[in-house]
């Protein structure tokens, strides 16, 4: 992986706005967990239009797109903070949540977390293409936040440590993109309030005690000195110079939803 640019971040706004994409775990592990995860989501993409908000108007400071996987990728929403405000006003008018866990949010299948990543990346090239196209040369660095319980998965022929080393390399690919604002920084969250693993949040060092929470790690950006500042200011002192992107086994309900709207901020 190329080596993260260090330099004081982009501020997000309209003339520069951010980018945050979302990958979802929709695997069948994940039934017991999904309203949790939606209704975390969706209070996120409230705080996130909450701060495009100045002067009565939604202005157009972040887009985000949210995207599940488990055999394939589906695409649960995609817009700019405008585009946001409707879906948002949508689901409360309908009273509705903004994904219908029986729909294109229901979990089935297998955890394909490589096809997220590459989903991502994807995205974010596309995104950074079109900013570029729109005459931008201030472009913050996009945001990755995966969700997950589980570990990666590829079919029942594929050894898990060629599974792990695939999905790794497909996390990377993605963390190298770059704008001038530096590298694209993946946050991985592992919710899991069944698991009697210990809990791990924001580790300096590469766990030894399983091979996920090793792969976990891996594929997580390391923290800048401004991201740890933050994520201390949000009730993390785990938070610390070295830690990574990175809460693995998480139990807490509340610090996940903490963690994503963290993650998320600008």
């Amino acid at each position: 992986m190329s080596e993260v640019v260090k330099r004081e971040p982009l501020r997000w706004g309209s003339d520069q706005p951010g980018h945050i994409v979302f990958l979802v775990d929709l695997s069948g592990s994940m039934v017991d967990k999904i309203d949790y995860v939606i209704n975390a989501l969706q209070k996120t993409c409230q705080s996130i239009l909450t701060r495009c908000i100045g002067g009565g108007q939604v202005k157009n400071r972040v887009s985000v797109a949210i995207y599940g996987y488990n055999y394939h990728i589906v695409e649960l929403l995609k817009c700019d903070a405008q585009g946001l405000a409707r879906a948002l006003k949508d689901a409360k008018r309908e009273n509705r949540p903004l994904f219908d866990k029986n729909a294109e949010a229901k979990p089935e299948y297998q955890t394909c977390m490589k096809m997220g990543f590459e989903k991502a990346k994807q995205d974010v090239d596309q995104w950074i293409a079109g900013q570029k196209a729109n005459g931008k040369t201030a472009i913050p660095a996009p945001i990755v936040i995966n969700i997950t319980d589980g570990q990666p998965y590829e079919g029942d022929d594929v050894p898990q440590d060629e599974v792990f080393r695939q999905t790794l390399q497909a996390a990377r690919d993605l963390m190298n993109v770059m704008t001038m604002d530096g590298n694209v920084r993946i946050f991985n969250v592992h919710y899991d309030p069944e698991t009697s693993d210990p809990t791990l949040r924001f580790p300096t060092s590469q766990p030894t005690l399983n091979e996920n929470m090793a792969f976990l790690y891996q594929a997580s950006s390391p923290m800048s000195d401004e991201l740890v500042l933050s994520a201390q200011s949000y009730g993390f002192p785990e938070a610390v110079s070295g830690s990574r992107c990175m809460m693995s086994n998480e139990k807490d309900a509340s610090k996940l939803a903490s963690f994503i709207e963290w993650g998320s901020s600008k």
